[in-house]
């Protein structure tokens, strides 16, 4: 059964049994034991598996004299894509009647704070004293493995004939690890059921939906614009319109774009999203085991357009008037801060909408209950085009270095 077959059959199940069950006493006691348990297991084996495939990669990349290339065009698409798509969404609101961008009844004025990380935290997310402890220094960011996984390639490189071997054997632990992806891919679609099962018993943000129809249309709108038409476009634009469907690599990769919404994030889908690239749209396995980690920490423009967005909203709704500069403002700090978002895990819409507000001269943001009880809708959409961002941009980088055709007849996950 194809991947994006069993994720929406999980999230099936999940609305299933929410409906089913809903009224079971031992209904959400169940599902506040298994949620943190399945993203325990889904970032289980995920940091040997980013050391193993990033370190291959990267050896792989300085003897194919590829590493500048791979790192200027990922570079390149994050950064390009976040600020196109943050501008361009909050341009857009500023063209919507403000009867649209109404909260409801239930929008009375409150307040979210969040901590944000200071300089030792950081630090210590990155360096550790010894080296072995580095792969438990965190579970929430991928940038320590990264580090490590950097050097480790430059060792290994077959500069010279005594190395040969150690490269070797890397490659063939890279393969081993992407068939482990593959397998682990399809045994997502569990978690997947799980998360979706929490995500629909929740009786308030599914009433808050419903009640604000016309605000979650909004998001869902501008989601469905950001991934169906600006991306695809800003790839045709950079491709040429002559190195493949965008839209068929989104399709391939639709899976991740599940998992990643209901994750909150992309990092617990970034097995799935190699797994994915590699498999279904033919991405190099060192573009895919390189390009994919780096994207979970800067390619963040679908958290930074839908915080740019967000905090726009809140302004119309506290009878601020909106101009042409405020908006490039926000929306300017939105992107920039959106390269940090990755250490406030799951809360990264918050992150940087509270930045950014900080950033145009305010201490702090007063966000209106009916944005909090919708911030796991909003969070999800981010991820989701997080998702999609990376799975273009591994592929993007891929046609760069390789211009090799796609084989049509080639059997997807």
């Amino acid at each position: 059964m194809k991947t994006w077959m069993l994720y929406i059959g999980a999230v099936l199940l999940g609305l299933a049994s929410s409906l089913l069950l809903q009224t079971w006493d031992w209904y959400q006691p169940i599902l506040q034991l298994l949620v943190p348990l399945m993203r325990e297991i889904s970032l289980f084996i995920l940091f040997p598996v980013v050391l193993t495939l990033y370190s291959a990669g990267s050896a792989s990349l300085l003897r194919h004299r590829n590493a500048s290339i791979l790192y200027v065009s990922t570079v390149f698409w994050a950064l390009s894509t976040t600020l196109i798509l943050t501008f361009a969404a909050s341009y857009a609101l500023y063209f919507i009647p403000e009867g649209f961008l109404a909260l409801p009844a239930a929008a009375s004025s409150g307040g979210v704070q969040i901590q944000i990380p200071t300089y030792e935290s950081i630090k210590n997310l990155i360096v550790s004293d010894n080296a072995f402890s580095q792969l438990t220094v965190t579970s929430t960011h991928l940038l320590p493995m990264i580090v490590v996984s950097i050097i480790v390639g430059y060792s290994i490189k077959p500069n010279y004939e005594a190395i040969r071997p150690a490269y070797v054997v890397a490659n063939s632990f890279a393969e081993a690890i992407l068939r482990l992806s593959k397998v682990t891919t399809l045994l997502f679609a569990l978690p997947v059921f799980v998360l979706s099962a929490h995500f629909f018993s929740s009786v308030q943000l599914m009433a808050l939906i419903v009640e604000a129809a016309v605000l979650t249309g909004l998001y869902g709108l501008i989601t469905i614009l950001m991934l169906f038409a600006l991306l695809p476009l800003i790839w045709g634009l950079y491709t040429g319109f002559h190195r493949g469907n965008p839209y068929r690599v989104i399709f391939r990769g639709f899976s991740a774009l599940i998992s990643s919404f209901f994750f909150q994030s992309t990092i617990e889908s970034t097995m799935a999203l190699v797994a994915l690239s590699q498999q279904n749209n033919r991405v190099k396995k060192r573009v895919a085991g390189t390009a994919i980690p780096l994207y979970s920490i800067f390619g963040k423009g679908g958290s930074a357009l839908l915080a740019s967005v967000t905090v726009l909203i809140i302004l119309t709704g506290s009878s601020m008037e909106l101009n042409v500069l405020l908006i490039a403002l926000i929306a300017l700090f939105s992107a920039f801060v959106s390269l940090a978002s990755s250490f406030a895990i799951k809360t990264e819409v918050v992150f940087i909408m509270l930045t950014a507000y900080m950033g145009i001269g305010n201490s702090e943001l007063s966000v209106p209950s009916a944005i909090i009880i919708l911030l796991p809708l909003i969070q999800g959409l981010a991820s989701l085009i997080n998702a999609a961002i990376a799975l273009l941009g591994a592929a993007y980088t891929s046609r760069i270095i390789s211009t090799d055709d796609i084989p049509e007849h080639a059997q997807t996950l």
